[in-house]
């Protein structure tokens, strides 16, 4: 498909950041993030941040394990949905 300059397309951002807040997801952590890597990039440079709210129960271990990298930002807060507004 060809894209002509000045249309929507070709103004598109060519990057996107996915951010996922997490506090407490040991249990679905790694499945979130498997099933975002197989929606496919479609073209797309895309980072996977992680917003740990100071997660007690493993989360962050099994970040740390996980092969491809993804960002884990830890967020200080006694409210987990405060994890969305890093």
């Amino acid at each position: 498909m060809k894209v002509k300059m000045g249309s929507p397309m070709a103004d598109a951002p060519k990057s996107m950041t996915i951010i996922i807040p997490a506090y407490n997801e040991a249990d679905t952590i790694a499945e979130c993030i498997r099933r975002v890597k197989d929606a496919g990039k479609r073209g797309l440079e895309w980072d996977i941040v992680i917003s740990d709210n100071m997660s007690t129960d493993g989360t962050r271990e099994i970040l740390e394990k996980i092969d491809d990298p993804v960002q884990i930002a830890e967020k200080v807060s006694a409210f987990p949905r405060k994890a969305r507004y890093m």
